[in-house]
């Protein structure tokens, strides 16, 4: 399977006049990231048409074989974190590839990768916060570039209409909570208890 995955050394370069090369994933069309590979050339150098570093580049910024197989090395290390994070079905890559790439510099062996992203997951598993208002948080943020203006708003009013029925029900709302009696209690509190906040006169919220 092809991977979108490939080199680029853009034209901006540094006061040293040279550009790093970075290893772009494009996880989406829409979400990509770019992985430095701590490889410094001036962009002259940069062969766009086969996307190595050419044989003319001067000794003083390194061996040009060399670096173009560090980088072969880096793109095989990026394929693996990819590949792994497929295999168990991680939904977004991209975290996982940043910190397991930032360690795999050194060009470890695939087993060292395969550990250091197993690691990821348990730690990411162990740490996620299950809290129902901390995951709706989260859920707006990742909403808020790729919905309309007015959506965040309704999903906050969506999180005070929970809270305020936690409050009149005596219980805290759970994830685990979450089920068909839970949906039918809750469009009862919309229906017939749920006053709306801001208003004059109590209005209670009618769900059809």
């Amino acid at each position: 399977m092809h991977l979108p995955i490939k080199l680029v050394c853009r034209k901006t370069t540094r006061k040293d006049g040279t550009s790093p090369i970075y290893i772009q994933y494009c996880f989406r069309p829409d979400k990509r990231i770019l992985l430095n590979s701590k490889i410094y050339i001036p962009p002259k150098y940069w062969n766009k048409r086969f996307l190595r570093i050419s044989n003319e580049l001067p000794p003083g910024f390194g061996c040009a074989s060399e670096l173009n197989e560090k980088l072969d090395r880096l793109i095989r290390n990026v394929e693996d974190i990819v590949y792994y994070a497929r295999k168990k079905n991680i939904t977004d890559e991209l975290p996982l590839l940043k910190r397991s790439f930032n360690q795999s510099d050194d060009g470890p062996s695939v087993d060292t990768i395969v550990m250091q992203a197993e690691s990821y997951v348990l730690n990411k598993c162990t740490q996620t916060n299950f809290d129902l208002y901390c995951q709706i948080d989260d859920y707006i943020k990742s909403k808020e570039r790729k919905v309309c203006k007015d959506m965040p708003r309704i999903y906050r009013n969506m999180k005070e209409h929970l809270k305020a029925f936690e409050e009149f029900r005596h219980k805290p709302i759970t994830i685990e909570g979450l089920d068909l009696n839970f949906y039918e209690e809750f469009v009862d509190f919309l229906t017939f208890d749920y006053i709306q906040r801001r208003r004059k006169n109590h209005i209670i919220c009618c769900v059809c």
